[in-house]
């Protein structure tokens, strides 16, 4: 027996029994209206991940600081307060998933957990990270999608490992140059912010494959995009781009491209070069294909849609 799931059953702290058990290293208790864990939970002494989403509790469960093969907790949807808490017998943690537990800032005390690899903050009212964020040198992915932020600290983007970073839904105007430290990055979520711009060092990027650009600000695109070779998904949508953004021409791995609902008259030829596009989005465009400067690629779009 590797996995439990006692998920939606309406336990109680003291409901649980079990014998000590070495081979059980995933347990569900997801839904059960728990406000603090059975005593009975240390007897799971090769537990490696707990999914304890959508309870009662307040804060991390101290009662987990006895699993010493814990690696993985998800506490989603429980109205944490936190912000004062002691982590220390947490920091052998990998993966953190805190979305929807009605945070609005986060402790310095959160940084010891210098062991994160993942960490999920999103769906809160986080309007602040504090500088101390840099000490999480390990961590590969970072979601802080559905925020309140409006700016980010510049010691965020000394975590050169990351490969994922999701700002998705938030308040930013700006983005630092600094961005070109993330040599890491795959996938980059930037979509439904304020942005007028992008720094030029996001062309730094070049082992991003997707980048979501979407629900912004932007009339203009930095020529640097044209660097992102590795690029498969880009989805600029639903912003205020009046050309093509013809540096995308070189991409020669784009699979999906969304450039729809800009102003966006005049469709280049040239895409007729991205062999590897399956998925070409423009509609909600300006763009008139009966005229003579559209003509030629009507028929490379049409096999696109």
């Amino acid at each position: 027996l590797k996995s439990i799931n006692l998920s939606r059953n309406n336990l109680g702290a003291n409901k649980l029994r079990a014998k000590k058990n070495k081979t059980v290293d995933l347990l569900y208790l997801h839904e059960n209206e728990l406000d603090k864990l059975p005593r009975v939970i240390r007897k799971f002494k090769n537990l490696k991940e707990i999914n304890l989403s959508k309870n009662n509790f307040v804060e991390l469960p101290k009662r987990l600081k006895k699993n010493s093969q814990l690696t993985i907790l998800k506490i989603n949807e429980n109205c944490l307060v936190i912000n004062e808490q002691n982590f220390k017998s947490f920091r052998r943690l990998e993966k953190l998933r805190l979305n929807k537990c009605g945070l609005d800032y986060i402790s310095n005390n959160f940084w010891t957990l210098t062991n994160l690899k993942e960490l999920q903050l999103s769906c809160n009212s986080i309007e602040h990270i504090p500088p101390d964020i840099n000490r999480q040198s390990k961590l590969e992915s970072l979601s802080l999608y559905n925020n309140d932020l409006k700016g980010l600290p510049e010691e965020l983007f000394d975590l050169t490992r990351l490969r994922q970073i999701d700002l998705y839904h938030n308040e930013l105007e700006r983005i630092s140059p600094s961005i070109g430290n993330f040599k890491n990055l795959e996938i980059l979520y930037l979509s439904n912010n304020k942005l007028y711009d992008l720094p030029d060092e996001i062309g730094n990027l070049t082992k991003l494959k997707e980048l979501y650009l979407h629900h912004n600000r932007l009339s203009y695109l930095p020529t640097s995009i044209k660097k992102l070779e590795q690029m498969r998904v880009f989805r600029v949508n639903d912003n205020y781009l009046s050309e093509f953004p013809s540096q995308i021409l070189t991409l020669g791995q784009l699979k999906n491209l969304d450039v729809s609902s800009n102003q966006i008259t005049v469709i280049p030829k040239g895409l007729s070069q991205l062999t590897e596009l399956d998925i070409f989005q423009f509609q909600s465009n300006p763009t008139d294909f009966n005229t003579a400067v559209n003509h030629l690629i009507v028929e490379t779009v049409i096999t696109m849609i």
